[in-house]
C-alpha cells in the first residue's frame, strides 16, 4: 500500500484523533516495505504529545489492526 493510501485510510477511520496523528507520523517514516522504526520519543516530538499518550495511541493502532509491534 502506498503512503497516500495509508494516510487516506487514517483519515477515514474511526480512530481517535491522537491515534490518527501517530499513524500519520508512522506513515511518514515507512520504507517501501511498509516498515518503520521511529522511537517513541521521535513520535512524541513530531506529534507534540507525551510519551504515555503515544504509547496509548500505539496500543489503539495495534488493537484496530493498523500496526504490528
Amino acid at each position: 500500500m502506498a503512503k497516500f493510501e495509508y494516510m487516506e485510510r487514517a483519515f477515514s477511520s474511526e480512530l481517535r484523533p491522537r491515534a490518527r496523528l501517530v499513524l500519520q507520523v508512522l506513515v511518514l517514516h515507512c520504507n517501501k516495505e511498509g516498515e518503520c522504526f521511529p522511537s517513541i520519543k521521535t513520535i512524541a516530538a513530531k506529534c507534540g504529545y507525551g510519551i504515555s499518550t503515544v504509547k496509548r495511541a500505539l496500543d489503539e493502532l495495534v488493537e484496530a489492526g493498523y500496526i504490528i509491534k
